[in-house]
């Protein structure tokens, strides 16, 4: 696993992939690398809201995730199609899963979901979706929100 910050701006949206997004597209990702993910800030708000993109090796998947919930920066989205990564087959999908509800929290929720997908790609079990089993993980508590459980499918029972 590999945990990037940042310059995604530079690297994805500027018009072509380049740098390790190019390499993992064209299958040159080191040996047994299983997910990296990308967080950037989008510059709004007070200093930034993070967002980051999961890119799961094995299934030649990038998913995008927004602590609101919200649909894919178009910049993203264009540059992606643009790219050699649909004809490698690799597809672009967005986690539709909505976890903030304030306006300060989306690093801690930027934090979460790189846990979950890290559990995600560790397990070998599952058959559901990453954003299903995401729905299915008992939430931190925060500070504008109570402890709840999203509705879906729920991941198996530890061992």
């Amino acid at each position: 696993m590999t945990i990037r910050a940042g310059s995604l701006f530079n690297r994805f949206k500027s018009g072509a992939p380049t740098g390790w997004v190019a390499k993992l597209f064209a299958g040159e990702a080191p040996t047994g690398r299983k997910l990296v993910m990308q967080r950037f800030p989008d510059g709004s708000e007070f200093g930034g809201h993070w967002h980051q993109l999961l890119f799961f090796v094995n299934q030649r998947q990038v998913l995008y995730h927004e602590p609101y919930g919200g649909a894919i920066d178009s910049r993203i989205a264009s540059c992606f199609h643009r790219s050699p990564g649909p004809a490698a087959g690799w597809a672009l999908e967005v986690v539709d899963v909505q976890l903030q509800s304030c306006t300060h929290e989306c690093a801690l929720w930027v934090d979460f979901v790189a846990e979950v997908a890290v559990d995600y790609v560790r397990r070998r079990d599952l058959t559901c979706s990453f954003s299903e089993y995401l729905r299915g993980c008992a939430l931190p508590v925060c500070v504008c929100m109570p402890a709840i459980r999203l509705t879906g499918v729920a991941p198996p029972p530890q061992a």
